[in-house]
């Protein structure tokens, strides 16, 4: 992969990598009440993505290409949380067609299936899951980040990467009228998986219009630092950033310890923000992989000045306590053998693949 030029809309399409995902969050307002969500879809390589259980799995039922994905959704007014975990799931055979994004894929349940989309309509994108149906309005113009689009990473090479980071949301939530923002990254590259990967990943949405993505890649003793500032005019820079955790929460069911709260520092914007989650147990469990995931209220000072925000967290490669392959591994095998099972009586009756 690399070099070339990231081109947008046409990169919102599939692409020959050994994993790719398209992940949005938000966060939602439905009278009084506030929700956040989050919905990923994953498309792997099942041999090359070396992805412990699910890359065998898939590998057995003879899939060259690979989907799975994970939907969350939090409500924020009672401290709660739902999860829906797709360790493997089928695409329509018209999803991908033509150049638009436009993919359809199903979740098997009892008694029938429920059908999630991800596809562009017109300058609108659509997101449908079990919790969520959703059209998408961006306001901006994409992060295009590191250099054209391809970002370096050490010791794994790269990946291609750009985010949409104010998007304005009109839909529902749990079949009620609702209304907020939306963030979208789309990511693929030829890197497998490793326990030796990580990421400390933050998307922020400040309350006058400026949005900021940050990371800490991490392979091995590598680490790398990034992050960029879109301004409401539309105005993108890459900044330099640091930060230290401020509070952890250990999870009880794997041993692993996650920072809660961080001190950001954007030196050169004169900018510090704390940055703390709504929840502390938003820990997710993908087989032999634990990660933790959530809604992060934002807090600060720039130039003096006091501002505040919201946005998300994404923290991966935590070390464990617990033989996750004990704890998920069993369950995560009987629920892909049953989800299986479940959707080969669907690919007969219906146009999936």
């Amino acid at each position: 992969m690399g070099p070339r030029r990231l081109r947008l809309p046409d990169d919102d399409y599939k692409h020959k990598a050994i994993v790719e995902w398209w992940y949005f969050n938000g966060f939602l307002k439905v009278g009084r009440k506030n929700y956040a969500f989050m919905n990923c879809l994953f498309k792997i390589d099942p041999v090359k993505a070396n992805i412990p259980i699910i890359s065998k799995l898939m590998g057995s039922f003879g899939l060259r290409e690979g989907y799975f994905a994970h939907s969350i959704l939090y409500d924020l007014s009672r401290a709660e949380k739902k999860t829906v975990i797709m360790p493997i799931t089928f695409v329509s055979k018209n999803s991908f067609e033509g150049k638009r994004l436009n993919v359809s894929y199903i979740r098997p349940m009892v008694g029938g299936f429920s059908v999630h989309l991800i596809e562009r309509l017109g300058e609108n994108l659509r997101i449908k899951n079990d919790f969520v149906d959703l059209l998408l309005n961006s306001k901006k113009d994409a992060i295009i980040q590191g250099k054209n689009g391809w970002v370096s990473l050490p010791g794994v090479g790269g990946t291609w990467y750009y985010s949409c980071s104010d998007l304005r949301v009109e839909g529902e939530v749990l079949g009620k009228k609702c209304e907020g923002t939306s963030w979208m990254d789309h990511q693929w590259a030829d890197v497998s998986y490793s326990p030796a990967l990580g990421w400390d990943w933050f998307s922020i949405k400040l309350d006058h219009g400026t949005d900021i993505i940050c990371y800490k890649f991490i392979f091995r003793d590598n680490a790398v630092y990034r992050a960029y500032i879109s301004k409401p005019d539309g105005e993108v820079r890459e900044i330099p950033f640091e930060y230290v955790a401020l509070e952890q929460w250990e999870s009880s069911v794997t041993g692993a310890v996650y920072d809660v709260a961080w001190l950001l520092s954007f030196p050169t914007e004169n900018l510090k923000l704390r940055v703390s989650s709504f929840m502390r147990d938003q820990e997710l469990l993908f087989g032999a992989i634990n990660y933790w995931e959530g809604p992060v209220k934002v807090f600060g000072n720039w130039n003096g000045k006091k501002i505040s925000g919201k946005g998300f967290v994404e923290l991966v490669g935590r070390k464990r306590k617990a033989n996750l392959l004990r704890i998920g591994g069993y369950e995560l095998r009987k629920a892909v053998k049953e989800s299986f099972d479940k959707l080969k009586t669907i690919l007969l009756r219906k146009n999936f693949r």
